[in-house]
């Protein structure tokens, strides 16, 4: 049996280590998907009057997912608040007021995910919300699929905030409002 040389056994070792630091780089690298608006919906339902409902959405957002490992790590979205769309150009007009969302001290509702879980049975993404100048930790289920094949991923999900959590307290309309706000997205996010 021939035995390696001193220089074989270093260009051997360099090689093995050269192709175990590519599969290292390539399993942990992050990648950044942005928001894809015209395929998108940031929607709403809270009830009105006891027994109506008002459905609404959000019409300009952005936002920012982050993959490692074929995984959702990091989620980061700002939405405009007086982009809201109830189907009612007088209530639109009322809501972005004070003492409703106030758009013009506070522009933007935003939300940063803290913590992203996996398990067999669900996928959950836990973070803050911030409407007006009061930040929450909200919890999320969601779904995602991922197509690096076509840079695209996917992303739904669904919650269920309390208004008055967020001081949404609206003076004489207050009880006329349902407390509990629907919330669903349905996000497609592109490769940057």
């Amino acid at each position: 049996m021939q035995l390696l040389s001193k220089n074989h056994f270093k260009g051997l070792v360099l090689t093995l280590f050269m192709c175990l630091s590519s599969v290292t780089i390539a399993r942990g690298q992050e990648e950044n998907y942005k928001f894809n608006n015209s395929n998108s919906q940031v929607k709403f339902t809270i009830s009105h009057l006891g027994v109506l409902r008002v459905n609404g959405n959000f019409k300009s957002f952005s936002g920012k997912f982050k993959l490692k490992d074929n995984e959702l790590i990091e989620v980061d979205c700002a939405i405009s608040v007086k982009s809201i769309f109830t189907d009612n150009k007088e209530r639109d007009n009322i809501i972005i007021t004070a003492p409703y969302l106030d758009a013009e001290n506070f522009s933007e509702i935003h939300f940063t995910s803290t913590v992203i879980y996996y398990s067999d049975e669900k996928k959950q993404l836990e973070g803050v919300l911030r409407i007006k100048d009061v930040e929450r930790p909200i919890l999320f289920e969601f779904d995602s699929d991922i197509k690096k094949d076509s840079g695209k991923v996917t992303f739904s999900a669904e919650t269920q905030i309390t208004r008055k959590d967020f001081n949404l307290v609206f003076g004489s309309m207050n009880g006329l409002i349902g407390n509990k706000i629907n919330i669903e997205l349905k996000i497609n996010a592109i490769k940057e």
